[in-house]
Formats: C-alpha cells, structure tokens, sequence
C-alpha cells in the first residue's frame, strides 16, 4: 500500500490524532500545518476541537475531553517518543498530500470562475507545506563545550574599543553577523 494509498485509511487518520495528544511538542510543531479539511469528514470536528483546546489552553486534550466533546474516542500512545521522527514526516506528507488532493477537485471549479492564478498559487503553497527541521540546539546538549567555547577568547575579534568589546564578551565572534541599533532619544 503506498503513502498515498494510507493517507485515506481511518486507521492512518485516527492514529495521527492519538499521536498529536500523546506528545504536546510534537503536536506543537505540527499544529501551524495541521488543517481539519485534510481529514475525514468525521475526524474535523476533533481536529476543531483540538486545534481550539491547545489555542486556549496551551496544552492538549486529553482523550476524555475529546471524547465529551466530539464522540470521537481518542487514546493516548505509549512510548511515542522513540517514534516523533515518523510522526514529523508522515504528517508534513499527509499535510502536503491532502492539501493538493483538496485543490485538485476543487480545481475544476476555481477555473470556471476565472481564478487560474489563484489555482496557481494555491498549488504553489501546497507544495510548500512543511515543518521547520532545525529548531536550533539543545541547550543541554554539550555545555561544558559551550561554556569552554565562551571561554576562548581566540574566535573573537576586537572592535577597536575596550568598553564595546567588554560589552560583547571579547568583541565580534568571527564567522557570525552582528547586528546593531542606535537608539537615539530627540527631544
């Protein structure tokens, strides 16, 4: 069965809901890409509600709440953290997949009224859909190389003034782009 094939199954549908209440930051990076008209009819009013419940609450449903809800009986996965690498990919596949899917029937439509250019760029930003990957480092990841690396005074660069550089931390990191303003107060 391909990707394409699974994206359609309930089972494949439900299971991207389950793992998106299991783990709020997996779900907190998918919530920007996640839309309800990407699922089945019956699914949309729990990804409404779940959409809804983390704007308000910051946090996700659990399942009794979707369940009182929605009807729908959602269900909390065990050890989802060995599998949020699989959880990012397929859902940015299924959010991307659907999304074409969703403008492709309603392309015939958009046409006859006129709209090609609109078709065109709603195409474009299906195509576009995805998740941001590198969020950056773990801050707790290697700090006594970070705190070492702070130390060496060898990757900075003066600017020419001692009371500029004591500011910075030694001067300009080398390799970096700095950035300054000038706030100036006219009265």
């Amino acid at each position: 069965m391909s990707d394409t094939t699974i994206y359609n199954t309930k089972d494949f549908q439900e299971t991207l809901i389950n793992f998106m209440i299991s783990d709020q930051n997996s779900f907190t990076r998918v919530q920007n890409i996640v839309d309800e008209n990407y699922f089945a009819d019956h699914l949309r009013p729990v990804i409404r509600m779940i959409k809804s419940y983390a704007d308000k609450y910051n946090s996700v449903p659990t399942p009794e709440l979707i369940k009182a809800e929605t009807r729908f009986q959602a269900s909390v996965i065990d050890g989802v953290h060995e599998h949020v690498d699989w959880f990012l990919d397929m859902t940015e596949s299924f959010c991307r997949h659907r999304a074409l899917e969703n403008i492709i029937h309603a392309g015939p439509d958009i046409l006859a009224k006129g709209q090609g250019g609109d078709l065109e760029r709603q195409i474009k930003d299906a195509l576009t859909i995805s998740l941001v990957s590198d969020l950056g480092s773990d801050f707790f990841e290697n700090v006594r190389e970070r705190i070492l690396a702070r130390r060496d005074r060898s990757n900075y660069v003066s600017t020419g003034w001692k009371t500029l550089d004591r500011k910075l931390g030694g001067g300009f990191t080398r390799g970096s782009l700095n950035i300054y303003a000038v706030y100036r107060d006219w009265e």
